[in-house]
């Protein structure tokens, strides 16, 4: 069994006390399923129930916060997965992959809705969402922040 207060530094014991149940659980995503490579982000949905991980074997996984269960897995062909973030409304995520692609990806059709191209920008490493889902931020490994404006409100 792997023993998370140990990786982290600090004894077991101690980061029980320091860490609230819920934040244990999303600590623990990644050791809840195989990942073949880094796990490289965690996002939470705005109602706190399910949370995302974005990984470099290719996958986004969909959790439930409150069981630490699977719910399910975004498979992107070819390119791994820097980051992730979920919109506020929580219909659709964001994501930075290898590609020097941002992509959006609707829930409830489990389809690919959105690709915004890098053209120029170094390898994006961090992505988050403007509270009115009008535009999305990311950052670079050279340490630049870029906006891009864009409606990720769903089309009814």
């Amino acid at each position: 069994q792997h023993h998370l207060g140990l990786e982290l530094g600090c004894e077991c014991s101690s980061l029980r006390h320091r860490v609230s149940p819920f934040r244990q659980i999303l600590l623990e995503l990644s050791y809840l399923s195989s990942f073949w490579g880094s796990l490289h982000s965690v996002a939470v949905a705005p109602d706190s129930s399910w949370a995302v991980s974005a990984s470099w074997d290719n996958t986004i996984k969909v959790w439930n916060v409150e069981t630490g269960r699977e719910l399910d897995t975004v498979r992107i062909p070819n390119w791994s997965v820097n980051a992730v973030a979920i919109t506020p409304d929580s219909h659709r995520l964001v994501f930075a992959t290898t590609d020097q692609r941002i992509r959006v990806w609707d829930m409830e059709t489990n389809q690919q809705v959105a690709i915004i191209a890098l053209d120029g920008v170094p390898w994006c490493v961090c992505v988050g969402i403007i509270s009115n889902g009008l535009a999305i931020v990311t950052g670079d490994g050279d340490g630049r922040v870029y906006c891009f404006g864009v409606d990720l409100t769903p089309k009814s």
